[in-house]
């Protein structure tokens, strides 16, 4: 039943706002800033973060497809964290890794003697 609360159009709009942010990081970490466009990934986030909202907060709204559904607060809760938690870890690692290898930020370098305390602290 969830599926049928999915608007394709919106989902595509979450994509190439993430797209964004993936080209800006990539731009500036490797590339240092020589494509002028992916200058601005903060745009992409806030974009994502409007578009995630109004449609998690969609699949709440009362309509024709879910009459009477009731909103249980554990339940959405808990379905959030099986969704993000592994997801956040896993890419706490992908960071991890690529911060050990020594790709990454030069902004805010981080050596890889204090990587564990950074990991320990997520």
């Amino acid at each position: 039943m969830a599926s049928s609360f999915r608007l394709a159009n919106l989902d595509i709009g979450r994509m190439v706002a993430c797209s964004a942010v993936i080209l800006h990081h990539a731009n500036r970490d490797i590339l240092r800033d020589r494509i002028p466009l992916f200058l601005h990934g903060e745009l992409g986030v806030q974009f994502f973060m409007i578009l995630s909202g109004y449609l998690l907060a969609r699949a709440y709204a009362p309509s024709a497809a879910s009459p009477g559904r009731p909103f249980a607060l554990g339940d959405y809760l808990w379905k959030r964290v099986i969704r993000i938690v592994p997801a956040y870890y896993a890419a706490v690692a992908g960071v991890s890794l690529l911060i050990w290898a020594g790709i990454g930020s030069q902004k805010f370098p981080i050596s890889p003697e204090k990587l564990p305390w950074h990991i320990g602290t997520h």
